[in-house]
Parts: structure tokens; C-alpha cells; sequence
């Protein structure tokens, strides 16, 4: 009986050594860059969000970051959400729920009533394959980095089972 209380004591711990390495310790560790890219990806990939609030987090995002792929990633969504509201969307889902054909006529007509946003759209296009690049290149450490922190904690984890898991060594 007591062995069974001693492994189930274990398991609790790790459980406990598993949520803190993966929830605290990791991201603190980890850095900003992981956080930052997070925050953003989870805005991009809400399409309630009003492309104000996305423009705006973007932008923060830019800001506070010290990895200069994130910085530039989070500029041109900025101007993304930026020209999109300039368009007349209101939100991310109006522009997955629109056609290219709508898109490009609003662009049109807008950029000849408004010159301004032409000139938005020049460095969106002269940018886009620096864009996608390093947009694949942040999602592929990203990846790596939940990985690692999956690892990370798991290992954790595993250690702390074993290290509170041991049998009673008996007394003479």
C-alpha cells in the first residue's frame, strides 16, 4: 500500500513539475519572440477581430519585439489590417468572406478616388516575398519551439516521477 501512495504521490508531482515547466518556466525562458508571435498569430487567425484591433496589436507587437523577423512580420500585417480598413472591411472574416474580384475592385476604385492608398499597397507588394519568407520561417520556430517545450517539460516531468518514486529504502 504504501508503495502505490508513494507512486501516485510521484505522479501528482510531476503532473504539478510538468504544468509548471510548460506554463511558467518556459515561456520565461523562452522569451518574448515566442509570446509575441503567439499573441499575433492568435489575433491573425480571429476572424471576429476588427482590423482597428488588429492594426493596433500589430503594431504593439512591432514595437515591443527585439527579433527583427517578428518586427517586420507584425509592420506589414499592420499595413495589411491598415489598408483593408482604408477599404471599408470592418473585420478580419469580412476579407476571407470576400472575393478576390470584390477585393481587387474596392482597391481600384479606391486608389483612384484616394491616391493615399496606393501608396500603402507599394511596399505590401515589394515586400511580399521578404513577407512570406519570414513569415514561414517565424511559423517553423514556432513549431520548434512548442516542441522544445513540450520536450522540455515532459522530461521534467518524467525526472521528478522517478526521483519521488523510488521505493522506501528499508531501515535496519
Amino acid at each position: 500500500m504504501g508503495t502505490m501512495m508513494n507512486k501516485f504521490r510521484a505522479l501528482v508531482i510531476a503532473i504539478a513539475a510538468f504544468a509548471i515547466t510548460y506554463f511558467i518556466g518556459f515561456p520565461i525562458v523562452c522569451g518574448e519572440t515566442q509570446r509575441n508571435y503567439a499573441r499575433l498569430l492568435a489575433a491573425w487567425n480571429s476572424p471576429a477581430i476588427s482590423l482597428i484591433e488588429l492594426r493596433d496589436l500589430s503594431a504593439i507587437v512591432s514595437r515591443e519585439s527585439q527579433n527583427e523577423d517578428l518586427q517586420f512580420v507584425a509592420k506589414h500585417l499592420a499595413t495589411t489590417a491598415s489598408l483593408w480598413s482604408d477599404l471599408g472591411y470592418a473585420r478580419l472574416g469580412d476579407i476571407k468572406a470576400s472575393s478576390k474580384i470584390e477585393y481587387f475592385g474596392r482597391a481600384f476604385l479606391e486608389g483612384y478616388v484616394n491616391p493615399a492608398i496606393n501608396l500603402k499597397t507599394i511596399p505590401l507588394w515589394w515586400n511580399a516575398k521578404r513577407f512570406e519568407q519570414t513569415s514561414v520561417a517565424l511559423d517553423w520556430r514556432n513549431k520548434l519551439m512548442l516542441g522544445l517545450r513540450w520536450a522540455t517539460a515532459a522530461s521534467v516531468a518524467i525526472a521528478v516521477f522517478y526521483l519521488f518514486g523510488e521505493k522506501p529504502k528499508p531501515q535496519h
